[in-house]
C-alpha cells in the first residue's frame, strides 16, 4: 500500500471524525493510537504540527506535546550524521512533493533507533497542497538483521573465496550465478568478473545436461526442494576452452531474504578417475595373467 493511500485514508477519517461529534473523533484517536506507525501531519508549509499519533512518543522517546510546542524538535532528534541529509529532504518535499528516506533518531536515554520515514502532499478540490501528511515506522528489528545478514554473507564469502574446492551461489530460476569464488575461476577458466550474472548451464555445463538442469531448478526456485539436493553426483562439467572434465557436484539450499539460492560444490576428479582407471586397468592385467598361467 502506498504512502499516499495510506495518508489520504488516514485524513479522510480524521476529518470524518472533526465534522461529526467529539465521541466519534476521540474513538477515531484510539483506533489511530493504537498503531506502531506513526501518522503526521503538518502545515503546508512544513513548518508546524497539526496532528501526531502516539507513536510517536513510543519511537522518538519525547512528548507530542514538545512536538507541538517546538516542531524542529524532531529534527534535533535526529542522529547528527544524518540530520541534513533529513533536513535537506524535508526542505525538498515542499519543491518535489516527495519524502522517502531512513534516518537514526537518539532517544534522551541515548537508545538510537532506525526510522523509515515518508510523506505526500495532499491536496484540495482545486488541486492546492492545504497540508502534508505521511508516516514514520520503526525498522531497527531491520536493520539489525540485514546487517547480521550482511555480516554472514561477508563471512561466507571469506570462507568460500578460501576454499579448496569451487563454491558457485546461484540466483533466480534462469540459472544466474551470483558468487563465483577463485577456485571456480581456476576450474573453470573464467574470472569472477566474467562469471557473475551469468547462465550457469551456459557457461560451465554440457548441452546434453541442459534441459533437466533447467527443469530441476526451476522446480528448486519454486519450492526450495529438488531430486539433487543434499546428494553427491558424479558428471561432467565444461571448461573455457570447451573440453569437458569429470567432476563431484553436491547441491545445497539457502534461504536468503525470503528467496531461496542454490549453493554448488565442485570438485575436480579429473586425478582421482585416472586412478581409479589405472587400478581397474591394473587388476584386470593381474587376472588375465593368472587366468593364463599354466599352473
Amino acid at each position: 500500500i502506498s504512502v499516499v493511500f495510506m495518508v489520504k485514508q488516514y485524513l479522510s477519517g480524521l476529518e470524518r471524525a472533526q465534522r461529526g461529534t467529539r465521541e466519534s473523533e476521540e474513538k477515531f484517536r484510539q483506533l489511530a493510537d493504537a498503531t506502531s506507525i506513526i501518522f503526521w501531519i503538518t502545515s503546508p508549509d512544513g513548518k508546524q504540527s497539526l496532528y501526531v499519533n502516539s507513536a510517536y512518543e513510543e519511537i522518538w522517546g519525547r512528548s507530542r506535546e514538545s512536538l507541538y510546542r517546538d516542531f524542529t524538535s524532531w529534527i534535533s532528534a535526529i542522529h547528527p550524521v544524518d540530520r541534513e541529509r533529513v533536513n535537506k529532504a524535508w526542505t525538498n518535499i515542499v519543491v518535489t512533493g516527495k519524502y522517502d528516506i531512513e534516518f537514526r533518531v537518539v532517544q534522551p536515554n541515548g537508545e538510537t533507533r532506525w526510522v523509515h520515514a515518508q510523506g505526500a502532499p495532499v491536496r484540495d478540490d482545486k488541486g492546492e497542497v492545504y497540508r502534508f501528511a505521511g508516516t514514520a515506522e520503526d525498522i531497527t528489528g531491520k536493520k539489525s538483521l540485514s546487517e547480521s545478514l550482511k555480516k554472514s554473507e561477508e563471512t561466507y564469502r571469506t570462507v568460500a573465496q578460501a576454499a579448496n574446492d569451487a563454491i558457485i551461489t546461484i540466483k533466480g530460476p534462469e540459472g544466474n550465478i551470483a558468487l563465483w569464488n577463485k577456485k571456480a575461476g581456476q576450474m573453470f577458466g573464467y574470472v569472477a568478473d566474467e562469471a557473475v550474472g551469468k547462465d550457469l548451464h551456459q557457461l560451465i555445463v554440457p548441452e546434453r545436461y541442459h534441459q533437466s538442469a533447467r527443469d530441476g531448478l526451476r522446480r528448486f526456485f519454486e519450492t526450495g526442494e529438488g531430486v539433487v539436493i543434499g546428494i553427491t553426483l558424479e558428471l561432467f562439467a565444461l571448461r573455457r576452452d570447451g573440453s569437458e572434465f569429470p567432476v563431484e557436484l553436491s547441491i545445497s539450499s539457502m534461504k536468503i531474504e525470503n528467496e531461496w539460492q542454490a549453493m554448488a560444490i565442485v570438485r575436480d576428479i579429473t586425478e582421482r578417475k585416472k586412478m581409479e582407471t589405472a587400478l581397474r586397468e591394473s587388476e584386470e592385467r593381474f587376472h588375465r595373467i593368472v587366468e593364463n598361467a599354466p599352473f
